[in-house]
């Protein structure tokens, strides 16, 4: 005979899943600057994707205060040089992917992200810092040393 669960049964086993839930004390913390520094690492990516690697570094200029201006704008002729000289080699660029995140504590990040193509790839690393004027990418590199990604 199947027992068909009542209305009161019912409501227990809610209130039940309810205290549970309650009673474990999670807490999400959500850090806004955060998601939006990282948001603009993602916009990077994709600007480099697209080969406009001028826009690319100008976003990084408003997300640094460690990188002068000066350097972002000789960056912008290495980065586009390097890369019109990459492209007989590696191929076209076919896309870009967030690859890792490491971190210590709450407030030094290590972003991974991996430019791909035809024939090869780039990583690239982002170092984000939350100092006293809020998170800022402190470092910006690119090369084929997947070292940190794979170990």
């Amino acid at each position: 005979m199947k027992k068909i669960l009542t209305s009161l049964q019912l409501i227990r086993i809610t209130f039940i899943g309810i205290l549970i839930v309650t009673s474990c004390n999670v807490t999400v913390k959500y850090d806004k600057e955060k998601y939006s520094i990282n948001k603009k690492c993602d916009k990077m990516m994709q600007l480099f994707s697209e080969r406009k690697t001028s826009e690319s570094i100008e976003v990084l200029k408003t997300i640094t205060e460690v990188i002068p201006s000066n350097i972002c704008d000789s960056l912008k002729i290495e980065v586009k040089n390097q890369f019109d000289n990459l492209t007989p080699s590696y191929g076209k660029i076919i896309g870009w992917e967030f690859a890792k995140e490491y971190s210590y504590e709450d407030y030094i990040v290590k972003r991974i992200y991996i430019l791909k193509f035809e024939k090869y790839y780039l990583k690239f690393d982002f170092t984000i810092y939350k100092g006293s004027n809020g998170w800022k990418v402190t470092e910006f590199n690119y090369s084929n040393d997947l070292f940190d990604l794979i170990y």
